[in-house]
């Protein structure tokens, strides 16, 4: 790594160092936490205080807990974090966390993955917004374009990797992101900001929160951005433009001591351009077109304590979207109602239990090459799931078992069960094991698409045509956990956990014998979908934190992933992540990062991608305390490199570019102490 921006980034972690006694504080400080339950808006904090807030989770029991002691492979990317690493989509941030992978495709699209099948649709992970679920029935996976949001607005993220299914259901069996957005008491008062990049586009946003009476809060926000295409690898712009201009609101309002009710809304309409895969009798599989994205969703939750020893939860929401053009074209609607409820028996005795009914409904219409069939369809999904949780050694050793139960319309009946045991000797040492089983249901483009993918050389119309299989069951994972946490000092820790899973009835599509059509003439190969997949992954994640100064922090993370090739074609065998967080006086703070990505070879029909590194430095600047300058320079290290693997007949990954991007941020607080009336 002799390029220029690896040295500029080095001598970044060396700056520290000339500070001199000055910067370095008289006793071990703890180090900055990754996650905090707390209503204090943890962007306001520095780094000292940062290290004295609790790492609080809830994605790994549904219940808080401390970080420390979760039986599970689980990183807290807090607003801080966020804000430091200067990003300016959710995809971009979730780079720093320690065994996901994430590869950019273009403008718009992101692949994130955790332990493998790291292919453009990355069916096997649960994403989900304050409990709003973002999985698409229709291909699998996740349109992150359509989930923009002020990232200020992020409390933390939580990313399980491993399966979730025993606690969220189906389709999270290699993990969970759980994005928890900031209460409506976090947000009072106003706050713009504008971003103008060079090669990366334009963003601007605001938000205003207030207060309604005594116990009512309020924000409301709008936002609007224009993203740069991305390039080819020969530098050239591609077609990838987008801009998804969005408004939405949430309210939280403490009905009473024991009830909490929030409403949370949003609405977007937005315009993407891009290569469409269409192929006919007489062209190619490219062609540049412009379409539509329009959508929104409705939230609700309602918390009630029965007592310190008892609580519930109620949960519904409705998610609608549509989009014309391609990719497919389709109108879709979900809706979810589920309802959790908590019972500690006394110290050593919990339980948590509930249930579940979603409802999937989508319509995708057909032309030449691409239709479904039936081209409208609902699906339902039913399900119950209860953990017990037993202290065996108050303060040192629980377990955890439990299960979920669901049928869908769809594979049927389904059981997804976890054991988990978490051993805590004592402050320095914690120990966890887990067994698990999850699954992945069909999607409705395996179930029913008929797609012309490629166009083969011949002198007659020769394609490749994706064939649904309607007699598809689910995918199954069994996955086997160990894991351990270190911290013999307040300003260093280790986290480290090892996995192996076992995959059966994954979807393949093998080919078939040729077919010829009729009226208009063409020959189709087939490439129909069956259950008779099997894979097998394991590998190594490791994070680290470190505090050698007051005003200093290094984070760094390791993953080394194996497996079967076919499960781990599309994923670098090591990856690595180190950050720097620098607070100078005056109001300065200094961030870099450098991330490295091993090659991925040639598989099957996978292109190769080289080794590739990224630099990112930037520089923020805080005059008052109402107002920030910020300067980023994102992958420093070249003019631009490819980062996802593609199939000659798919739409060819984009090359990721430098860019240069300038951020003015200003905000000013709310006084609550009268409020509105």
């Amino acid at each position: 790594m002799r390029n220029p921006a690896v040295i500029a980034f080095v001598i970044i972690f060396l700056i520290p160092c000339a500070l001199g006694p000055a910067a370095r504080g008289q006793n071990d400080t703890p180090l900055a936490a990754q996650g905090s339950a707390q209503a204090k808006d943890i962007a306001d904090l520095d780094i000292e205080q940062l290290a004295n807030a609790d790492v609080i989770v809830t994605s790994a029991s549904r219940r808080e807990e401390n970080l420390r002691t979760a039986p599970a492979a689980i990183y807290v990317l807090t607003a801080d974090d966020i804000r430091h690493g200067g990003f300016s989509s959710i995809p971009e941030a979730l780079r720093v966390v320690p065994g996901l992978y994430v590869a950019r495709t273009n403008s718009h699209s992101w692949s994130v993955s955790a332990r493998g099948f790291s292919d453009f649709n990355n069916n096997k992970m649960l994403v989900l917004i304050d409990g709003r679920g973002l999985y698409s029935q229709v291909f699998g996976g996740v349109y992150w374009e359509l989930e923009e949001m002020p990232l200020q607005d992020i409390e933390r993220i939580e990313v399980i990797r491993g399966p979730g299914g025993t606690l969220w259901g189906a389709n999270a069996i290699n993990g969970v992101i759980n994005i928890i957005t900031k209460k409506a008491q976090q947000t009072q008062g106003g706050s713009v900001s504008a971003t103008a990049g060079e090669g990366e586009g334009y963003q601007s946003s605001f938000r205003y929160g207030d207060r309604i009476g005594k116990n009512l809060y309020y924000r409301i926000y709008g936002l609007s951005d224009y993203w740069l295409p991305l390039v080819d690898g020969t530098g050239t712009e591609e077609h990838n433009r987008w801009s998804i201009p969005q408004a939405g609101m949430r309210m939280d309002w403490d009905a009473s001591s024991r009830d909490t009710l929030t409403f949370e809304g949003r609405g977007y309409d937005g315009r993407l351009s891009d290569l469409a895969p269409y192929l006919d009798l007489t062209r190619g599989p490219l062609i540049p077109e412009t379409y539509v994205v329009k959508g929104g969703n409705l939230l609700g939750r309602w918390q009630h304590a029965f007592s310190p020893q008892s609580s519930t939860e109620l949960l519904s929401y409705c998610d609608w979207n549509t989009r014309t053009g391609f990719a497919p074209p389709y109108s879709r609607v979900s809706c979810d109602i589920e309802l959790q409820h908590s019972y500690n028996f006394n110290a050593r005795h919990a339980i948590t239990w509930g249930g579940s009914f979603l409802t999937d409904a989508d319509t995708v219409p057909g032309n030449f090459g691409l239709r479904f069939d039936p081209s409208s369809d609902r699906d339902n999904t039913a399900g119950v799931f209860a953990q017990y949780e037993v202290a065996v050694v108050p303060d040192h050793l629980r377990l955890t078992a439990g299960s979920k139960f669901e049928h869908n319309s769809i594979s049927g009946f389904e059981i997804q069960p976890q054991v988990r045991a978490v051993w805590t000797p004592n402050k320095v040492h914690s120990a966890w094991a887990a067994i698990s089983r999850a699954v992945r249901t069909p999607t409705r483009g395996e179930l029913g698409l008929h797609f012309l993918y490629a166009r083969l050389p011949s002198p007659e119309p020769t394609f490749l045509e994706v064939v649904g299989n309607p007699d598809l069951g689910s995918e199954h994972s069994e996955s086997y956990e160990l894991g351990y946490r270190y911290q013999p000092r307040p300003s260093f820790s280790v986290d480290t956990a090892l996995f192996y899973n076992q995959y059966e009835k994954l979807v393949v599509y093998p080919p078939g014998s040729p077919e010829v059509n009729p009226d208009p003439f063409y020959v189709v190969v087939p490439l129909v979908a069956g259950n008779s997949g099997e894979a097998q992954t394991h590998g190594l994640e490791v994070s680290a934190q470190w505090q050698p100064l007051k005003r200093w922090i290094l984070l760094s993370g390791v993953t080394e992933d194996r497996g079967s090739a076919f499960a781990v074609a599309s994923t670098p065998q090591h990856q690595f992540n180190l950050q720097s967080r620098l607070d100078l006086p005056f109001g300065i703070e200094v961030n870099s990062a450098l991330y490295h990505y091993s090659a991925l070879p040639p598989v099957r029909t996978k292109l190769p991608v080289p080794a590739s590194e990224r630099v990112d430095l930037g520089v923020s600047w805080q005059p008052t305390h109402d107002l920030t300058f910020s300067v980023w320079g994102h992958n420093l290290q070249s003019d631009h490199h490819a980062e996802a693997a593609t199939d000659p007949g798919e739409i060819p990954a984009a090359d990721v570019r430098r860019s240069i991007v300038f951020k003015l941020a200003w905000q000013f607080k709310q006084e609550c102490s009268g409020g509105r009336k």
